[in-house]
């Protein structure tokens, strides 16, 4: 009796665990075709984050960006929560610049999500630091690159306008210190595709007077005889003398001073008055003969009438009548006029 107990028993669970099996399979297949859900990590928005974080904002700042971490090495990752973590990071934690340079990169690789809404995201969050880090030229040159090189539309005005802020923002990281010329030759190809030729070829010019890398010179070199079409050799000296020039001036007038600084203050100004720099080729004291212009009529003057302070125009004094009467002669008969009374008081 007792072994028919423990069979019934044991036939029982082997029944259980075997459905529990084909459930399980059935439930997995089932989940299967479910359309995948994905959802953003939490993330406070700017403003709350200094509530968010209860004083503790470098502590929050550091969290956020672990949780960043973590969620860009997923399968699931989106660029609008990449967007999220970052932007909450950098607002609780201003001088960070990590956050924007490599939390725009993540933007743009993340596994879904990336189109031309999140990408322009991407490159004005970029933006946004410059305020924080004015001297780091890794932020322009970034966003600059996602206007040029990610960005793309099928509209030309609209491409236009990505391209145009591309170049001026790498235009500014060229200037900034510690930056190479490795874009200089890329901002005068966008320049003259702009139709801005004129530009392109005084900015390449003044990015070689300025380089000091002598490959990045030799291409910018080979691009400015190419927009200019002329011979190489016959620009590189005519650049050498200008720089020759600049440089003479420089030690001449301000040794002192770095170049950047030499050409923002000029040459020292003359301690006097220099009457040859204000010579004028024609009299600026007699008016001579010139054309004296009549003030508009704007319909206020009444007609035959001159306005107040113009000049009156030259008239005519009248023919004298040819058959002219002779005047009449007095007649000695008649009696003299009476006299006028005296004048009383």
């Amino acid at each position: 009796m007792k072994a028919a107990r423990d069979l019934i028993v044991l036939a029982t669970a082997g029944a259980l665990l075997a459905g529990s099996r084909w459930l399980r399979a059935e439930a997995n297949e089932a989940r299967a075709g479910w359309p995948a859900e994905e959802s953003a990590p939490y993330a406070p928005s700017p403003g709350a984050v200094p509530f968010v974080s209860l004083g503790y904002r470098e502590l929050a700042a550091d969290l956020l960006w672990v949780r960043m971490l973590g969620y860009l090495g997923g399968h699931s990752d989106t660029a609008e929560g990449i967007h999220g973590l970052v932007v909450a990071a950098a607002a609780a934690d201003p001088n960070f610049p990590e956050v924007y340079t490599i939390g725009a990169r993540a933007m743009r690789v993340a596994d879904k999500g990336v189109d031309a809404t999140t990408l322009e995201e991407a490159a004005e969050f970029v933006q946004s630091g410059m305020a924080a880090h004015p001297d780091d030229y890794a932020l322009p040159e970034l966003a600059g690159e996602i206007y040029v090189a990610d960005l793309d539309s099928k509209d030309p005005a609209q491409k236009r306008v990505w391209q145009e802020k591309g170049a001026a923002l790498l235009e500014k990281a060229l200037r900034m210190p510690g930056a190479t010329a490795e874009d200089a030759t890329l901002v005068a190809a966008l320049r003259s595709k702009l139709g801005q030729h004129e530009r392109a070829v005084r900015e390449l010019r003044e990015m070689m007077l300025v380089s000091k890398d002598a490959a990045s010179r030799r291409d910018m070199l080979e691009k400015l005889a190419e927009l200019e079409q002329r011979d190489a050799s016959a620009v590189e000296l005519e650049i050498k003398t200008a720089r020759e020039a600049f440089e003479t001036a420089w030690q001449r007038d301000r040794p002192d001073v770095p170049e950047g600084m030499y050409v923002l203050l000029g040459p020292p100004r003359k301690p006097y008055i220099d009457f040859a720099d204000l010579a004028s080729d024609r009299d600026l004291i007699s008016a001579g003969d010139e054309e004296v212009l009549e003030p508009l009529d704007d319909g206020s003057t009444p007609a035959g009438t001159t306005a107040p302070g113009a000049a009156s125009p030259p008239t005519k004094s009248p023919a004298a009548p040819t058959n002219t009467p002779a005047a009449p002669t007095a007649d000695p008969a008649a009696p003299a006029p009476a006299a006028a009374p005296p004048a009383t008081r």
